[in-house]
């Protein structure tokens, strides 16, 4: 049995790029996550950084974006199984556009045609305009996802309406299988006040999680008003009880909301989490996070890790795409003629405005379970 993850990181993206993948995948046991970004960080509109990516073919993906401009750059992780680990599915299943958050409109439900179980389910979406949307009105696409109330319905939801331009929006629902032992929690914070220094909002999980090192944290944001430092904060995993919160100043009249997911391993799982921080105020283009020498040959497929990251940025103007890194090298180093993850390379196209970084990786390390359960090998 196999969790496979297929990454890489592309450039110079236009309206669409296709990506070939080395293995199949279905929108039965595939999800993705990514981050993009551009390499104009000068006046940039929203619609050169922010743009979507879905699976659009058996081994293949599909990045599209509003812009013409060759300047879009993205980082992707593709994560499959093939012995029913999860359930997942992508909303839309094919198409080059989205549902759509209409106009003006600050929420809407998208119907997924079934019943998730809360405990076991994640969801995870991006959005991108579906026209240009000036710089000034950055906050506007900034949407977060969420089952409602019905345990059937997506629940989409942004702050900020005062631009005129309706988003496009791709996400994805993934429940895992109840003999893995997988908890998610999740839950929403309204962040507010001076943040600046790390700040912690208690999670609703009543005994706390039983080890960070089996827990992933999945945070994303919709915010009130516009400004780097307004829509850019970092959010770590730093005990088993709290979320920490970080801006870069200490401005007090931001307002924010979080939808965060925590994916709780069981233990003797394999799954190895890791929650990095950087937080000496970055100025360069790029950040160096360590990946703690994994093995690369314990990973029969692919790579065997997933990464997302948050971070703060200072800054009151509306260049935006000077706070969103990508992905875009996993850096290994070579000991006793085996190979290891050493580190891996954010990078953003701006050295400016420093920032602070929170990283999660997350490894699916080779494992089997007892007989009542899944065997993984990853």
């Amino acid at each position: 049995m196999t969790i496979i993850v297929q990454r890489g990181a592309e450039t110079a993206i236009t309206r669409a790029r296709v990506v070939d993948l080395e293995f199949p995948v279905t929108n039965d046991n595939s999800f993705m996550i990514y981050q993009t970004s551009s390499s104009d960080t000068s006046t940039t509109n929203v619609e050169l950084h922010q743009f979507t990516g879905q699976i659009s073919g058996e081994k293949q993906i599909r990045f599209n974006k509003i812009s013409a401009t060759a300047t879009g750059t993205v980082s992707y992780y593709v994560v499959s199984c093939d012995a029913n680990e999860f359930i997942a599915k992508q909303y839309p299943d094919s198409g080059t556009t989205g549902h759509l958050l209409t106009s003006g409109s600050a929420s809407t439900t998208v119907d997924t045609g079934r019943y998730w179980d809360p405990e076991r389910t994640m969801v995870i979406g991006y959005a991108r305009p579906s026209s240009t949307l000036s710089s000034a009105y950055n906050a506007t696409a900034c949407v977060t996802f969420e089952l409602d109330t019905d345990n059937r319905n997506v629940l989409i939801q942004r702050n900020n309406t005062t631009s005129s331009v309706t988003m496009y929006c791709v996400f994805y629902v993934i429940q895992w299988h109840p003999d893995t032992g997988v908890k998610v929690h999740t839950g929403e914070h309204n962040i507010s006040g001076n943040i600046a220094s790390k700040t912690a909002y208690a999670t609703n999980i009543t005994d706390g999680l039983a080890s960070l090192d089996r827990s992933w944290l999945f945070v994303q944001f919709r915010h009130n008003t516009n400004g780097l430092e307004r829509i850019s904060i970092a959010a770590t995993l730093d005990d088993t009880s709290n979320i920490h919160y970080q801006r870069y100043n200490t401005t007090t009249s931001f307002n924010s909301d979080a939808r965060w997911y925590i994916l709780e391993f069981p233990e003797n799982s394999g799954v190895q989490c890791y929650h990095e921080e950087d937080t000496g105020g970055t100025v360069s283009t790029t950040v160096s996070v360590a990946m703690n020498n994994v093995d690369v040959n314990t990973y029969q497929k692919g790579d065997g890790f997933i990464v997302n990251h948050t971070n703060s940025c200072q800054g009151n103007g509306n260049a935006v795409a000077r706070n969103r890194y990508y992905h875009s090298a996993v850096n290994i180093s070579t000991f006793g003629g085996r190979s290891f993850y050493n580190s891996l390379t954010l990078t953003r196209g701006y050295a400016g405005q420093p920032t602070e970084v929170a990283t999660e990786i997350i490894y699916f390390t080779q494992y089997n379970y007892s007989n009542d359960f899944i065997s993984f090998v990853a």
